[in-house]
């Protein structure tokens, strides 16, 4: 895809006005998309346009605080990274574009950053602590990660064993049928993605074996999806991005260390309940995590930005009022329907049992699946035990 010819900087304000720029890895870009476009919607002055720039997750960091050279970190203009070089912006109708950031007459700084990964698990963050930078985390929806495959593959499961082994030694794996590298497809140590592997396998990112660097999640899915040797090919994306292509690849199951069988992230290989995500079964997950400066209160500094946070993060908020249905059907998971957690900045920690404080489950299933097995109910009263009504169903408290 060639250069976009339209420069981000030179949109007209009247049209698009309160412009903020994200940088960050391409796993969330489905839900920055559809949260953006209910904010380019909004009337007049209320409106904010997202320009959103995903190359890899490691790039909001270098966006947000920068790489030390010579001991100076000085945080690099959006639209340098080097990998995807076209950002996305929405109009007043929803409609998606893309733009170009002028990185020499008129560099900018991002706003905000996004990463499924704590910072540091990114390569020259290891011991960073950004709050020393003026930078907060704001944790928001869950993503599962999906090992993929070409959808005419007879391939149904795989191991964390096995899979230390494919990438590890591609053509010498001696794990039938994943032995040819020229179908195995992977990212650089930028990606939340590949540091989703590494810490499900142990395999260094630097020892991962692959083809191709496909950069995106959506890069990704075409290469698997157009793999000559359907049984050979391999790759993987968040799962939300698995799902929106079920009719190119297929999703493996996943047997985590320990584990005596393999799991979908969802109960079936075609449910969207999540369900295996949200109980544990399913190991491999993380919470998406925004990135901005913010002031001695811990806020966002940038107001436009905390409108944001609010929205994507699944807060109740007044621009996107049904944030948490565009949250369920871009199939992430709010925190209210998950019944397991991890430190959400600590990286893939043990799983612990959760109890959300205002459960979604029911409303959860609902929404993704069409159907729930809750009792529905217009008040408490019309539910039993200790049970309340939320959202129009009896959740479990």
């Amino acid at each position: 895809m060639g250069l976009a010819q339209t420069v981000c900087q030179e949109l007209p304000d009247d049209e698009y006005p309160n412009k903020i720029y994200g940088v960050g890895g391409s796993a969330a870009t489905p839900l920055i998309s559809s949260i953006a476009r209910e904010f380019a919607k909004l009337p007049g002055d209320q409106r904010v346009t997202i320009i959103w720039h995903d190359p890899g997750a490691g790039h909001a960091m270098h966006s947000l605080i920068g790489q030390e050279v010579d001991g100076v970190r000085t945080p690099a203009p959006v639209g340098t990274s080097g990998a995807v070089q076209q950002a996305r912006y929405w109009d007043s109708n929803g409609n998606e574009h893309r733009c170009s950031v002028d990185t020499l007459s008129n560099p900018v700084l991002a706003d905000f950053g996004y990463m499924a990964a704590p910072p540091q698990d990114i390569n020259g963050y290891e011991d960073l602590d950004i709050a020393t930078f003026g930078i907060g985390a704001f944790v928001g929806p869950v993503s599962g990660w999906s090992l993929i495959t070409h959808i005419d593959s007879n391939q149904n499961a795989i191991s964390a064993e096995a899979l230390y082994l494919v990438y590890g030694y591609a053509d010498n794996s001696g794990v039938a049928p994943w032995t040819q590298k020229r179908w195995l497809f992977g990212r650089n140590y930028t990606s939340a993605a590949l540091l989703a592997w590494v810490a499900a396998t142990g395999l260094p990112a630097e020892s991962f074996q692959f083809h191709e660097d496909v950069q995106t999640n959506s890069a990704m899915v075409t290469a698997v999806a157009n793999a000559e040797v359907p049984n050979a090919s391999l790759g993987f994306v968040s799962t939300e991005v698995a799902d929106r292509n079920r009719g190119q690849v297929k999703t493996l199951a996943f047997q985590a260390k320990g584990q005596t069988c393999a799991y979908y992230p969802d109960s079936t290989p075609t449910s969207f309940d999540k369900k295996n995500i949200r109980d544990g079964h399913y190991w491999n997950w993380a919470y998406h995590i925004f990135y901005a400066p913010v002031n001695g209160s811990g806020v966002p500094s940038n107001p436009l930005v905390a409108r944001f946070f609010d929205a994507i993060t699944g807060k109740t908020n007044p621009d996107v009022p049904h944030n948490l249905d565009l949250i369920i059907d871009e199939g992430t998971i709010p925190d209210c329907a998950m019944r397991v957690s991890r430190d959400p900045l600590g990286g893939y920690t043990p799983l612990a049992s959760y109890a959300p404080e205002e459960p979604c489950g029911c409303y959860f299933d609902f929404v993704a699946t069409g159907e729930s097995t809750c009792d529905e109910c217009a008040t408490t009263e019309d539910c039993s035990g200790d049970q309340v009504c939320r959202r129009g169903f009896c959740e479990e408290w």
